[in-house]
């Protein structure tokens, strides 16, 4: 989980990938083409972020007070070596959770300014069976997605200024989070219904 809180504008915007007639994802970089994208870190040396919108095949387990809930696993991005842990054979899960009582009782760790948490498990099962947050409200994200800082490249930044992505306005950010909440583990009966969204 990130630790820090960042100074940085861009930690804890929302951007998606261009809505332009032609993506500029159709030929490189297709992981973005119609991407949502929580922006995590933005430093001197990178911009980095996780995808929302990618729901995986995989789901996890949550033990809550005796009873198994899934959630469905989302890709965060293609760099799933650098956020494992030595000895890991899978990245580890960041939780993520839009929740203001999360700030009130000291839940997890806020994403800029955004109003979304990241969360341990711990602390994601802590907030629910406190009845601060509802299974329904929770993500769960693998992987991560980085932009290098080098030169005239000023991470994700010049990327939205080149017109590959735009930022989601604060005022629309809890809509998109509702949408990107109601997609279901990716099955041939989901994926059509998924990418509506």
């Amino acid at each position: 989980v990130w630790s820090t809180p960042q100074s940085s504008t861009m930690v804890g915007a929302l951007i998606r990938a261009s809505s332009a007639k032609r993506s500029p994802y159709l030929l490189a970089d297709q992981g973005f083409h119609k991407s949502i994208i929580l922006i995590v870190l933005d430093d001197e040396e990178s911009s980095q972020g996780v995808i929302l919108n990618h729901v995986t095949t995989e789901t996890i387990t949550l033990d809550l007070e005796g009873t198994n809930v899934e959630i469905p696993v989302r890709y965060g991005g293609p760099l799933q070596d650098l956020a494992r842990g030595e000895g890991d054979s899978k990245p580890p899960l960041v939780f993520l959770l839009s929740s203001p009582s999360l700030r009130e009782a000291s839940i997890g760790v806020e994403v800029g300014t955004s109003g979304i948490f990241a969360c341990t498990k711990q602390n994601i099962t802590k907030a629910i069976n406190a009845g601060l947050a509802s299974i329904t409200d929770v993500m769960a994200v693998q992987g991560l997605s980085m932009w290098k800082k080098h030169c005239s490249h000023s991470g994700v930044r010049g990327d939205i200024e080149e017109g590959y992505f735009e930022e989601i306005s604060n005022n629309n950010i809890g809509n998109v989070w509702r949408r990107l909440l109601s997609q279901k583990p990716l099955t041939q009966e989901t994926l059509d219904e998924n990418l509506l969204i």
